[in-house]
């Protein structure tokens, strides 16, 4: 078993094939169980195909076990704030750190004076790794498809 410290992490390079792939990959895999979890029929994350990914203005930032790629964090940056559009985790490495590795670095690493996330309520995991990381909820609502969801913001003093 890995520990969190032995993934690396880099951007994606979405003009690379294999790395598309495997984002695709990591995305379809965490969002099926993220989509048991909330009990959605209808979940629209995963109808997001790899060429979506890749022409959709975000950059990811993965964290690598060798050439397999164990997750990632799509983001949008405008200005000083961040908007942390996705982290996914391959379902083989769930409760590695990883997650917490990957959401430190990316804190770390990127300018921002507030950063922003979104999330189901029931998905209880995330919501407790953004409050590990200082993320407070904000805001609450059903989106279209009827999961309720929250908004949490960190900022930076």
């Amino acid at each position: 078993m890995n520990t969190a410290n032995q993934f690396p992490i880099s951007e994606i390079d979405l003009n690379n094939p294999e790395q598309l792939q495997q984002l695709h990959r990591v995305f379809q895999r965490s969002y099926r169980v993220e989509a048991e979890l909330l009990k959605a029929e209808v979940f629209p994350p995963l109808a997001r195909t790899a060429e979506q990914l890749k022409t959709d203005d975000s950059f990811f930032v993965g964290a690598w076990e060798g050439e397999r790629l164990a997750a990632a964090v799509e983001l949008e940056q405008q200005a000083q704030q961040l908007e942390i559009c996705s982290l996914v985790v391959d379902p083989d490495y769930f409760r590695q750190g990883v997650a917490s590795r990957l959401l430190a670095h990316v804190l770390s690493e990127t300018r921002w004076k507030t950063a922003r996330v979104e999330t189901a309520t029931a998905n209880a995991p995330a919501i407790n790794l953004y409050r590990k990381f200082g993320f407070m909820e904000r805001q609450r609502w059903h989106n279209d498809v009827g999961i309720e969801k929250l908004a949490m913001m960190v900022s930076k003093n």
